[in-house]
């Protein structure tokens, strides 16, 4: 697993991003999801998700009134996978903090911050989509395993 703590300074929001999760994580991500007061169904629904370890998945939980997100994207069968994952967890973030700033859903502003949002994690989304050598062996150090 890889975890990235992100912090969007105009809006005052922290995100803390959890990437390549299996089942084996899930309570490390329930204690995360304490920590910003997700409520407890939601809780269960996130454990049962997580226990079932199933690869191309994620969830975001926002609270918006902490103005703090935790997001999490599971195992992946390929780099597509990854994006589409990632690009849909985003976009519940993108929405939450729309709301929470009065930004109109589908204004400019909004494309504006999910654009600074994806600059942000830049290398992180190289580390999962690029096949490049310098990568993987990154990404093998930074999982602490060997990857096919």
């Amino acid at each position: 697993m890889v975890v990235r703590d992100l912090n969007i300074d105009r809006a005052e929001w922290r995100v803390r991003i959890f990437y390549a999760v299996t089942c084996y994580h899930t309570e490390e991500i329930v204690g995360e999801l304490a920590g910003v007061d997700c409520p407890e169904e939601i809780v269960k629904r996130v454990r049962g998700n997580l226990e079932r370890c199933e690869m191309d998945t994620g969830f975001t939980y926002s609270n918006k009134g902490m103005r703090r997100t935790v997001m999490v994207i599971g195992l992946h069968s390929s780099p597509d996978e990854f994006l589409n994952s990632l690009s849909h967890e985003l976009r519940h973030l993108a929405d939450d903090m729309a709301g929470v700033l009065g930004l109109s859903p589908g204004g400019e502003e909004v494309a504006y911050l999910t654009g600074d949002i994806f600059g942000a994690l830049s290398e992180d989304i190289r580390l999962f989509v690029c096949d490049c050598s310098c990568h993987r062996e990154e990404l093998d150090k930074r999982l602490k395993c060997r990857l096919c």
